[in-house]
C-alpha cells in the first residue's frame, strides 16, 4: 500500500466516525459515542464530543425528572385549590345563626 493512502485512511476513519456520531445526535440520539481512544487531535475532539453528548444526555434526563415533578405538583395544587374553593363556597352559603348586637345576621366587626 502507498504511504500517503495509509495516512489518508488513518485520518478518514476517525473523521468518519465523528461525523456519524454528530449525525446520530442530529437525529436525537444522545447515546451516540465515538468510542475513539487516540492521543492525537482527533482523539481529543472525539473525547470532547463524547463528553458533550454525555453532559447533554444528563441535562435532558434532569429536565424530564423536573418536568414530571412539576406536573405532579401542579395536579396536587389544583386539587387543593378545588378543595379550598369548595370550602369557601360552603362557608359563604352556610346559614349563620349568629345574632349580632346590632341586629345583623352575619358576623360583624362589633361582635368579633
Amino acid at each position: 500500500m502507498f504511504p500517503s493512502l495509509e495516512c489518508s485512511l488513518a485520518f478518514m476513519h476517525p473523521i468518519n466516525k465523528l461525523v456519524a456520531v454528530v449525525k446520530e445526535g442530529e437525529k436525537g440520539n444522545m447515546t451516540a459515542r465515538s468510542g475513539l481512544n487516540q492521543s492525537d487531535e482527533l482523539g481529543v475532539m472525539a473525547k470532547a464530543l463524547d463528553q458533550f453528548f454525555e453532559h447533554l444526555q444528563g441535562i435532558l434526563r434532569n429536565l424530564r425528572i423536573n418536568s414530571d415533578t412539576l406536573a405532579s405538583s401542579s395536579e396536587k395544587l389544583s386539587s387543593v385549590s378545588k378543595e379550598l374553593a369548595s370550602g369557601a363556597e360552603e362557608t359563604v352559603n352556610k346559614p349563620d345563626s349568629h345574632q349580632c348586637r346590632r341586629g345583623r345576621q352575619r358576623l360583624c366587626c362589633c361582635c368579633g
